[in-house]
C-alpha cells in the first residue's frame, strides 16, 4: 500500500471513530482455513455426485449438476438432494465453517479477525457487514470481552437494536451458515427483500465504507445498493490483492472510492492497526498540551509558587500511580502483554516527562527534590501476590523510563549532584524471597530482562534491545532541547556509562556482592559508541581526563568527588576504554 493511502486511511478512521462501517468478503477468512461459498457448492455437487458413483474432474460440477438437475446449484437444493433433515444438514456445513486443523482443534479467527476486533474494541468500528458464513469474527470479538449484535435475517433485522444505540452489530448480509436460507448462487445475490434493501441502503448513507477480501463479481445485488446510494458524507476505501477485476473498478469509480492494493488481508489490518495506535499516540502527546504544562512549570518556577509545583507533580505521579496499580502480574509474560505493559507505563507518565525535563532546565534544589521524590513514587513495591517472576519485572518499566529522563536531563542541564544523589538512593523492594530498602538502581535498571529475553518479547533483533526501545520511546520528548540526533544519541549512552560504572561502584563501597549484569547490557554499546570517529560521547570522556577533579561529573561529587576513583572502577568495568580514549585524543 502506498504510504499517503494508508496515512490517508488510518486518520480517516481515527479521526472519523465509529463512522466507517466494514464490508467484508470470503478474502478474510482464507488464511483460516475457510472456503468461499461457490467452492463449498462445488464441493457438495462433488458429494451429491460421489452418492451415483460419479466422480467429477475439477472445474466439471457446475455442468454436471446443470445437466443433471435442469436447475441452477444453489445451497438449499443441494442439500435437500443430499439429506431431507435439517439437524443433518447443519452438521454437513459445520464441516466447513468450523474446520479443524491438523491437530484436531477448530480453526482459530484469522489475524485480521484478532486486529478488526481489538479496533472495535476500541470503539473504531461499530458496524460490520459481511458476506461469510463463518462465525470466526464473533468469536474473535468475544475473546475481546465483546458480545456483538448479530443481524442475518429479516427475523433478526426486526428485533435489533438500532445501530447508533448498539455497541457493535454484525450484519451478515447473506446469512449464515446454521440457517439454510443464506444465499450464494448469483440468482440469490442479485436481489434483497425490500426491507434489508433500505437498512443496508441507510447503511452506505451514513457510514463511510472500507472492504476487504470482497471482490464485487458476485453479489450483484449488494453492488447495486451501494451504487444506488446519492450521498458522500465520508470516503470509500476499497482492498484488492494485485490488480482489481472490472466490477470493483467500476464500482469504486462510481464511488468515488480510493483504490488500495495490499498483500492480504491479515497484513493489512495489522498495519492499519498499527498506524492508528501511532496517530493516538501522538495526539496523546499533543504540543498544545505540552506547552500548557511547560507554561504552567516555568510560571510556577518563576514566581516561586512551590505549593503549587509540588501539588501539580503530585497529582500527575497519582496518576500515574494509579494507572500502574491496575497491572496484573499472575500470567506468564509474552510479548503483547509486555507491550501492553510498556505502552501503559509511557502513558502513564507521559505528562511527568516534559514537566520534569523543563524544571530541571529551569528549577532549583527544590523542584530536584520533588522530581527524586516523584521517581521514588514511581518505583514503588508492586503487588506480589498470585505474581509471574518474570512478568512482575513489568511493574518498573514507568520508573525505569523516567529514572533515564532525569539521567538525561541531569547531564545535558549538568545536574550531576542530582543523579549523585538518585544513583544512592534506596527503595523499599518486596518480592517473593525478602523485603528490603537497596539501591534503586539494582532493581530499576535496563537488566529487568536478558538480551534474548528482551529481542523475543519487543519482536526485534538488537544486541541491546531493551536500550533501544527506551530510547526510541523518548527521542520526541527530547528532540526539541537536545537539537541534533548525534547529541541525544552520546548523551543517552554517557548516562548508560555513568549508570554501569556506579551499578559496581556503590555495591562495592557498601560491601555487597556485586552483580555485573546491567554493567555488561551496556560495556559493549559504549565501546562501540567511541569508536565512532567525531561523536560527542568522545568528548564527554575526553573533558574527563583533561580536567580531572574539576571534572564537572568528580566537581559536584560522584564518584565520591574523586577522579581516582572514577579511573579506579572505569579501569575495572571498561579496560579497553583508556586506549580508545588515547586514540581520540591522537586525532
Amino acid at each position: 500500500m502506498k504510504q499517503d493511502e494508508f496515512t490517508s486511511l488510518a486518520f480517516s478512521i481515527y479521526s472519523n471513530k465509529g463512522v466507517y462501517a466494514l464490508l467484508l468478503g470470503a478474502g478474510l477468512s482464507k488464511s483460516a482455513g475457510i472456503l468461499t461459498g461457490w467452492e463449498i457448492i462445488l464441493d457438495l455437487i462433488r458429494k451429491l455426485a460421489s452418492q451415483e458413483k460419479t466422480v467429477l474432474d475439477p472445474g466439471k460440477e457446475e455442468k454436471w449438476y446443470t445437466d443433471k438437475y435442469n436447475e441452477e446449484p444453489n445451497y438449499s437444493k443441494i442439500l435437500n438432494r443430499i439429506t431431507d433433515k435439517p439437524e443433518e444438514r447443519k452438521s454437513i456445513l459445520k464441516e466447513y465453517f468450523e474446520p479443524k486443523n491438523d491437530d484436531g482443534g477448530k480453526n482459530q479467527p484469522s489475524k485480521a479477525h484478532r486486529s478488526i476486533a481489538r479496533l472495535a474494541k476500541k470503539d473504531y468500528f461499530k458496524v460490520i457487514l459481511t458476506t461469510n458464513f463463518d462465525r470466526l469474527l464473533e468469536q474473535a470479538l468475544r475473546d475481546e470481552g465483546i458480545e456483538p449484535a448479530v443481524i442475518y435475517s429479516l427475523d433478526g433485522l426486526n428485533g435489533a437494536t438500532p445501530l447508533v444505540h448498539a455497541p457493535l452489530t454484525i450484519i451478515k448480509i447473506n446469512g449464515d451458515y446454521l440457517d439454510s436460507r443464506f444465499k450464494n448462487t448469483e440468482d440469490e445475490l442479485s436481489d434483497y427483500p425490500e426491507e434489508f434493501d433500505k437498512f443496508l441502503n441507510r447503511i452506505f448513507d451514513e457510514y463511510g465504507l472500507i472492504t476487504c477480501g470482497w471482490s464485487a463479481k458476485w453479489d450483484t445485488g449488494l453492488k447495486k445498493i451501494i451504487n444506488s446510494v446519492a450521498n458522500r458524507r465520508y470516503s470509500t476505501f476499497f482492498t484488492c490483492i494485485g490488480e482489481a477485476n472490472t466490477e470493483l473498478q467500476e464500482l469504486s469509480k462510481q464511488r468515488s472510492g480510493k483504490m488500495i492494493k495490499i498483500s492480504d488481508a491479515d497484513i493489512f489490518f495489522k498495519e492499519l492497526e498499527e498506524r492508528i495506535e501511532a496517530i493516538q499516540y501522538i495526539d496523546r502527546h499533543h504540543p498544545l498540551d505540552k506547552e500548557i504544562l511547560i507554561a504552567r512549570v516555568k510560571r510556577y518556577i518563576q514566581s516561586n509558587r512551590n505549593i503549587e509545583f509540588e501539588d501539580l507533580f503530585q497529582n500527575e505521579v497519582e496518576r500515574a500511580v494509579s494507572i500502574i496499580a491496575k497491572d496484573n502480574y499472575s500470567q506468564s509474560l509474552y510479548d503483547k502483554l509486555f507491550n501492553e505493559f510498556l505502552l501503559r507505563h509511557v502513558e502513564a507518565i507521559d505528562s511527568l516527562v516534559p514537566m520534569s525535563i523543563y524544571s530541571l532546565k529551569w528549577g532549583n534544589k527544590f523542584h530536584e527534590i520533588v522530581i527524586k521524590e516523584t521517581l521514588l513514587k514511581l518505583s514503588g513495591p508492586a503487588n506480589t501476590d498470585h505474581s509471574n517472576l518474570m512478568t512482575i519485572n513489568c511493574h518498573y518499566f514507568g520508573a525505569l523510563i523516567y529514572l533515564y529522563v532525569i539521567g538525561i536531563a541531569c547531564i545535558y542541564f549538568k545536574r550531576f549532584k542530582l543523579l549523585n544523589d538518585i544513583f544512592r538512593e534506596k527503595i523499599y523492594i518486596e518480592n517473593h524471597a525478602y523485603s528490603r530498602r537497596d539501591y534503586i538502581i539494582r532493581t530499576v535498571n535496563p537488566s529487568l530482562f536478558t538480551i534474548d529475553e528482551a529481542n523475543i518479547l519487543l519482536g526485534l533483533n538488537n544486541h541491546h534491545p531493551f536500550n533501544f526501545k527506551i530510547k526510541e520511546i523518548l527521542n520526541p520528548f527530547f528532540k526539541e532541547i537536545i537539537y541534533q540526533g548525534n547529541n541525544y544519541d552520546s548523551i543517552f549512552v554517557a548516562f548508560e556509562y555513568l549508570l554501569s560504572l556506579y551499578y559496581p561502584f556503590i555495591l562495592k563501597k557498601d560491601s555487597i556482592i556485586r552483580g555485573g549484569r546491567i554493567t555488561n547490557l551496556v560495556i559493549a554499546k559504549t565501546l562501540d559508541y567511541t569508536r565512532t570517529i567525531g561523536n560527542p560521547f568522545i568528548e564527554f570522556l575526553k573533558d574527563a581526563d583533561r580536567k580531572k577533579d574539576e571534572w564537572e561529573p568528580i566537581k559536584q561529587g560522584m564518584f565520591n568527588g574523586s577522579y581516582q576513583e572514577y579511573l579506579e572502577i572505569n579501569k575495572e568495568v571498561f579496560p579497553q576504554l583508556e586506549n580508545i580514549i588515547e586514540e581520540a585524543i591522537e586525532l
